[in-house]
């Protein structure tokens, strides 16, 4: 029987095994370590790659959350969003110009100037990145019917929430450092989104003129367009005469926003300015019949109302003018009888309240009930996100608790450090701090706005208006807790909602399927905003410079300029110009209208510097097309290669400007700087409003 020599074996491979030497080993353990260490080289770049990926996917899925909010709200979208400036004296003449508009890069942010700061002037995020544009004109809305339980204010009221929350301040702010500036905030106004109805009134009125305004009233006017300006207004007993409106008398001030156009004595077409108030006084006398001149400018109660220039000419037909709400304090009552009446009820939630008078009104001429309303006001800060959410029907776990998930998780929490200079409310401009220390800022050069101190998340109900905040939802909360690192929301089975107004607890409900909208910030500043071009350009009687919502085609050669905060965004314009050829022995000439010609809007670059040469420095730069169809610029031989001989000089007809985009920004901060994105789209014809 054979077996094995296991020992025998075990010196024949001992005495033929070789092992390694000290030398083999630390040159192996070399050029591990110098592999290891290639390698973790290579990690930084990785995660800040993935880091920026991370952040430019949040950026891009916000951006598309934005403009499908925006769809969502497709009736209700502001006519514009425009930029501001609040440092006339710094920028530029006017609130509205950037001279090196950005597109695409990283905006130089703007430095906050205040006195009495110690150390390096901080930047102002107020102007910063996004929030260059962040003014809303014309958000439209039609009066909620009138609320009368668990109202912010226990009163009866319409109530509406912005779209675009938090509002900057319901009142005009000037920095108290310089008075003199342009305005930090517009404050707020609030006007009739539907036009009053026309009369037309011959010279000297006529009994039946009053008698056809008079079962218009509120809701109508009278108007003779008169003969060209003339400032003093003519003599009474003159055969000729001013653009005259009539309008039956209230027992309390009226605001009108007037549109109107013009040909100057030149014969240029013009349109008054898109802000245009004209203050009616009250009379106590009950139907009194107003007789107002429409040819001389005038300033009442900080508004200005652009007159008719002289020797110009009202063109007949061209004016549409719109009632403006009067805004009351918040402890002031509506009144009984008028209707154009509102109250901001909160900035931060966007919170309006309307006259309950507004929502039943019975509009003349089998028209309906109900005003329909836009209003301007500022955003506050677009790196304050706003989400809508349903509240779940079913609770989460045991203790009853319904989760919401905040689409961008990490939320930043008061007490965090962060990269941005914190002011304290109440606090002189040298304190100051980088520990976060609410949702809503507050600067020291506007000391009566606040801000929300100690509060980082607010979420409000919006059938109600009523809210609570992140301060009764930390650990053992009342109202639930906040995860802050994965954004997580948790509602108690039983909410206390507070009253915006007065603080007060008001109500406790059950929070299932109700629709609420909750405020906060992220760790990496992420904001995001709508930027949309005017739904209707007026025509400014100049080169410039123009301001929101005007263009100007004074230069000619087929150029319409517009203001630096509308470039890039494109608008459709209809004109009509005329060719002139050769046919057989003569020439033809004919008219060709364009209906929606599409053009974005170009920068004032150094490639049509030649271009515009004479404009700046006189006018300020601005932003400009040229439209398809344009007649030679005699005036600079280098841009005709862009233009048709053929098309007669000066023949060009504008007729209308309609924007005709919308785009979403995001923007966040990465090492110090403000990274950004852009998507855009073009809305549907049918989306535009005239």
């Amino acid at each position: 029987m054979f077996g094995w020599d296991t020992d025998n074996r075990r010196r024949r491979l001992s005495a033929g095994a070789r092992g390694f030497s000290l030398v083999e080993i630390l040159v192996v353990l070399v050029v591990l370590v110098l592999g290891m260490l290639a390698i973790a080289r290579l990690f930084p770049g990785g995660f800040a790659t993935l880091g920026f990926t991370a952040k430019a996917a949040a950026g891009s899925s916000a951006e598309r959350a934005a403009l499908a909010y925006a769809k969502a709200h497709q009736e209700g979208l502001p006519d514009a969003i425009v930029g501001l400036n609040h440092d006339a004296n710094r920028w530029g003449n006017g609130d509205f110009y950037w001279w090196d508009f950005p597109i695409n890069q990283n905006r130089v942010a703007l430095p906050y100037v205040v006195q009495g700061f110690n150390g390096t002037q901080p930047d102002d995020a107020r102007f910063s990145d996004i929030d260059y544009q962040r003014r809303i004109l014309g958000e439209r809305l039609m009066i909620p019917p009138p609320s009368t339980v668990n109202t912010p204010n226990n009163e009866a009221a319409c109530l509406y929430n912005a779209l675009f929350a938090p509002i900057y301040s319901a009142q005009p702010l000037y920095p108290a450092a310089a008075p003199s500036m342009s305005t930090v905030a517009l404050g707020v106004s609030a006007y009739s989104g539907t036009p009053m109805r026309r009369v037309q009134f011959s010279f000297p009125p006529t009994t039946q003129n009053w008698q056809d305004l008079t079962p218009l009233g509120d809701f109508g006017y009278g108007i003779d367009y008169g003969d060209p300006v003339a400032c003093p207004a003519p003599a009474a007993g003159s055969t000729t005469r001013n653009p005259t409106l009539y309008l039956l008398s209230a027992t309390f001030d009226r605001v009108f926003k007037v549109d109107l156009g013009f040909h100057t004595p030149a014969g240029v077409s013009a349109q008054a300015p898109p802000d245009n108030w004209l203050v009616v006084p009250a009379s106590n006398s009950a139907g009194l019949q107003l007789t107002i001149d429409l040819g001389c400018a005038v300033t009442q109660q900080g508004l200005s109302f652009f007159g008719v220039p002289a020797g110009a000419s009202v063109d007949s037909g061209s004016e549409a003018i719109y009632r403006r709400f009067l805004q009351l304090p918040v402890a002031t009552a509506f009144s009984n009888n008028n209707p154009y009446e509102y109250k901001v009820y909160d900035t931060t939630t966007g919170l309006f309240a309307f006259n309950p008078l507004a929502a039943s009104l019975s509009i003349p001429q089998q028209q309906g009930r109900g005003l329909m309303v836009k209003i301007d006001y500022d955003v506050d800060d677009w790196h304050i996100l706003r989400q809508d959410e349903i509240v779940p029907l079913q609770p989460v776990d045991a203790t009853g608790a319904y989760a919401i998930r905040l689409v961008q998780g990490g939320i930043k929490k008061v007490g965090d450090t962060e990269e941005t200079i914190n002011f304290i409310t109440g606090q002189p401009s040298s304190s100051n701090s980088f520990l976060y220390q609410g949702l809503v800022r507050f600067y020291p050069d506007t000391p009566t706005r606040t801000g929300t101190p100690g509060v980082d998340l607010i979420a409000v109900d919006l059938e109600t208006g009523l809210a609570l905040d992140s301060t009764t939802c930390q650990p053992g909360g009342a109202n639930g807790d906040i995860d802050y690192n994965t954004g997580t929301f948790h509602l108690a089975k039983s909410i206390s909602l507070k009253s915006p107004v007065t603080g007060a607890v008001v109500a406790a409900v059950n929070p299932a399927g109700r629709h609420i909208r909750v405020f906060y910030r992220t760790y990496t500043d992420l904001g995001v905003s709508l930027q949309k071009a005017s739904a209707r350009y007026y025509l400014f009687p100049g080169i410039g410079p123009v301001q929101h919502e005007q263009y100007s085609a004074t230069y000619g050669a087929g150029y319409l300029l517009f203001p630096l905060t509308d470039v890039g965004k494109t608008v459709a314009v209809d004109y009509s110009y005329v060719r002139q050829m050769q046919a057989g022995n003569g020439t033809v000439t004919k008219t060709y209208p364009i209906v929606g010609e599409m053009h974005q809007i170009q920068p004032p670059d150094a490639a049509t510097a030649n271009v515009f040469g004479p404009l700046v420095g006189v006018a300020g730069p601005q932003g400009w097309v040229r439209l398809s169809n344009a007649d030679p610029d005699t005036n600079h031989a280098a841009s005709n290669g862009n233009s048709d001989p053929a098309v007669v000089a000066n023949s060009i007809q504008v007729s209308a400007v309609r924007g005709s985009s919308l785009h979403s920004w995001s923007s966040w901060r990465a090492a110090g700087r403000w990274q950004q994105r852009e998507q855009s789209t073009l809305q549907a014809r049918d989306d535009v409003r005239q």
